[in-house]
C-alpha cells in the first residue's frame, strides 16, 4: 500500500514495510467470529462495507441536509491538523455557528478545515443525523461505553489526526464519506514508555522520528467510504486523509470486555488507570473497583484459554 506520508507516518520506523490489517467482509463475517477472533483478542481489523447501507452515506455529503435538517449550535473549528497538545489546539480553535462551519467546509475556502468531535446524542438538534445511521450486521446490542460518548462525528477537509490511543472502550471508526489511511501500533510494543512520551509531546510535528532501533511492526489500512476500522483500546493510531475531499467519520464506541481492562502487566493498561484518577470524575472514583474486577476477569480468561 502506498502511504500518503506526512510527518505523522514518516516518524515511524519500518513504516515502509508495514503489513496490512486483517480484512473482513461485513456481509460474511458472523458476530461470533468478530467477537471471538478480534474483540476478545484485542486485534484490530478492517471491515469492508460495514456501513455502506446507512442513509448517512448519501445524506451527510449533502450540504442542504445539515443546513435544513439540523439545528444551529456553536462548534469549535480548526484550520490545522489535530494533535495531542491541547493547549496549542485551544489557541487555534475558532468558535462559530454549526451552519456557518458546514458552509465553510463545503466552500473549499480552506485547504485544511475540521469540525471535530461533535457528540451526536448530546445535542437535540442532531436527531436526524442519528436517525440516518444504521446497524451493524456483525455487532448487535453491545454494552454502553464506559468513558467515551457512544457516537462522535468528525467532519473535515484535509485534516489529519496525530498519534493517539483510546483507553477503556472499543471503537468502530466508520467512514461515512471520504477515504482515510491509518497506521497502527499494537499495545504489545516494546519501549512503550518512550513512545508514549514521544507522541504526547507531538515531537514528530517538529521533524523528529522515533528511534530506529525500536522494534516496531506497524500495521496499515485504507478505510474507504462505507468501511469501518475496528480499533481496540491501547492501539496507537495516526490518521491521514487520502486526499483533500470532504470527509465524514463516525466513531461508534461500546464497553470493552472486562478481562481486557485487567492485564496490568501491559504498560498501556497501567498508564490508562493512572491517567483517569485525576481530575476526579465519577468514572475515576469507580476505576479501582473496575480494575479489581477486571484483573480477576483477566486471570480467569487467561486460565480458560490455556485449558
Amino acid at each position: 500500500m502506498s502511504l500518503n506520508k506526512n510527518q505523522i507516518f514518516s516518524a515511524i520506523p519500518n513504516i515502509d514495510s508495514a503489513r496490512e490489517l486483517p480484512v473482513l467482509n461485513a456481509l460474511t463475517v458472523s458476530e461470533k467470529e468478530f467477537k471471538r477472533e478480534f474483540v476478545d483478542r484485542s486485534q484490530a481489523c478492517l471491515i469492508k462495507g460495514a456501513v455502506s447501507h446507512w442513509d448517512a452515506v448519501s445524506k451527510w455529503t449533502n450540504q442542504d441536509f445539515w443546513l435544513h435538517e439540523i439545528s444551529d449550535f456553536k462548534v469549535g473549528t480548526f484550520t490545522n491538523h489535530n494533535y495531542n497538545d491541547q493547549e496549542w489546539m485551544k489557541e487555534k480553535v475558532e468558535i462559530m455557528g454549526f451552519h456557518s462551519a458546514i458552509q465553510r467546509l463545503f466552500s473549499g475556502e480552506n485547504k485544511i478545515f475540521s469540525i471535530p468531535t461533535v457528540e451526536l446524542t448530546k445535542i437535540e438538534g442532531l436527531a436526524k443525523a442519528v436517525d440516518s445511521l444504521g446497524t451493524f450486521e456483525f455487532l448487535s446490542d453491545p454494552t454502553g461505553p464506559r468513558a467515551y460518548p457512544k457516537l462522535r462525528a468528525f467532519m473535515y477537509k484535509g485534516a489529519a489526526t496525530g498519534w493517539h490511543f483510546h483507553d477503556f472502550d472499543e471503537t468502530l471508526m466508520c467512514q461515512v464519506a471520504g477515504t482515510k489511511q491509518v497506521a497502527l501500533l499494537s499495545p504489545d510494543i516494546e519501549n512503550a514508555r518512550e513512545i508514549v512520551e514521544f507522541f504526547n509531546k507531538d515531537k514528530y510535528v517538529h521533524g523528529e522520528k522515533l528511534d530506529a532501533s525500536f522494534n516496531l511492526s506497524p500495521l496499515v489500512a485504507t478505510v474507504e467510504q462505507g468501511d469501518a476500522l475496528y480499533i481496540p483500546p491501547y492501539w496507537y493510531h495516526g490518521v491521514v486523509p487520502e486526499d483533500n475531499s470532504i470527509g465524514f467519520t463516525l466513531a461508534y464506541c461500546w464497553g470493552s470486555p472486562l478481562h481486557r481492562l485487567g492485564d496490568f502487566s501491559n504498560f498501556f493498561v497501567r498508564y490508562a488507570y493512572k491517567n483517569i484518577l485525576y481530575p476526579i470524575t465519577p468514572f475515576s472514583i469507580l476505576s479501582p473497583i473496575i480494575g479489581l474486577i477486571a484483573a480477576a476477569s483477566f486471570g480467569f480468561n487467561k486460565r480458560f484459554r490455556q485449558l
